[in-house]
């Protein structure tokens, strides 16, 4: 036995842990306006020693043992901590007040194995253009990312490749007025969702969108769910819309929108609001500007839909043995 394993990232040792139940508290006001002037925000694993002159600094320990420690300078706030920083099982809204912010680095180093909730964590968060180490984050728990991004005016790209979403059933809103926002990567829909309300709403850059892993297994309200997006095609031939009750504007203002495929699943016998549903849609095939509800939500010869080519799959558990 020598000291190859003697430390925590590959080796026999656990890091000490620490909660950042504190610094929640700190941030998520809106009457602190120190919160509110960050311009970025760093966690990071280390003492501290290197944060002394000019430095405002707050210890945010629960037992106020300088575990974890806030240094604030020219308005950029460094998080430190020699321990393993672990989030409360709710981070709504955690980051939701810092409104000038522009960049949310090191968040790889805090321990979200179990936290349920991101609702909101980055609400409003307008100035946001960096933001790493949450693609890594520990989402085994996870069950609500509703309005996680909403307002995030400048980001341009979420990583969920690495992300469990299987248990998540609310996204209302999750990328509501992400203005700038272009690509979403490994985004599924679970069978538990049952909102979709305003998902991808105002989000006026995005032209695709990988459906590939989407479930409508369970929703109800789909509205304003595509409403000002920029996508010419959406393929929705994997939804089964026996549950939907409400899509008022679920593809409203979607004016480059050519196509949308459906399978022989899309039902709205259930459905009792249809309002606008396809306002502004003038590049639909058959597009009609009275017929803007599900009038011809459909594959009709009028219809604004398109059935989904059916793909034969082929046998091939021959090549297995």
């Amino acid at each position: 036995v020598n000291s190859t394993f003697a430390n925590y990232e590959t080796g026999y040792l656990t890091l000490k842990e620490t909660t950042l139940a504190n610094l929640y508290s700190r941030l998520n006001t809106n009457e602190d306006s120190f919160v509110r002037s960050l311009t970025s925000i760093e966690f990071v694993r280390n003492d501290g020693s290197s944060y002394s002159d000019g430095y405002t600094k707050y210890d945010m320990s629960a037992s106020l043992d300088k575990s974890i420690m806030l240094y604030v300078k020219d308005n950029k706030a460094y998080i430190s901590s020699p321990f393993q920083m672990v989030a409360p099982t709710d981070m709504s809204n955690f980051f939701k007040f810092c409104v000038s912010t522009q960049s949310i680095t090191g968040l790889d180093l805090i321990d979200t194995s179990n936290t349920d909730s991101f609702h909101s964590t980055f609400g409003i968060c307008r100035e946001l253009t960096t933001l790493s180490g949450y693609e890594n984050w520990n989402t085994t728990k996870l069950k609500d990312i509703a309005l996680m991004f909403e307002e995030c005016q400048k980001l341009t790209s979420v990583d969920f490749r690495n992300w469990d979403l299987t248990k998540n059933t609310n996204l209302k809103g999750t990328f509501n007025k992400c203005y700038l926002l272009e690509e979403v990567k490994g985004f599924i829909i679970s069978e538990h969702v049952t909102t979709v309300e305003y998902l991808f709403n105002s989000c006026n850059k995005i032209t695709s969108l990988d459906t590939t892993n989407w479930s409508s297994k369970s929703i109800t309200n789909y509205n304003y769910m595509f409403n000002g997006t920029k996508l010419e095609t959406i393929d929705l031939s994997m939804f089964d819309t026996t549950k939907a009750k409400y899509m008022n504007n679920m593809f409203s203002n979607c004016r480059y929108l050519k196509t949308i495929y459906v399978s022989d699943k899309w039902d709205l016998s259930e459905g009792t609001d249809f309002t606008e549903m396809f306002y502004g849609c003038t590049s639909l095939t058959n597009f009609n500007e009275n017929e803007i509800d599900n009038t011809n939500a459909n594959t009709s010869d009028t219809g604004y839909l398109t059935l989904a080519p059916t793909v034969t799959v082929k046998d091939n558990s021959s090549l297995f043995g």
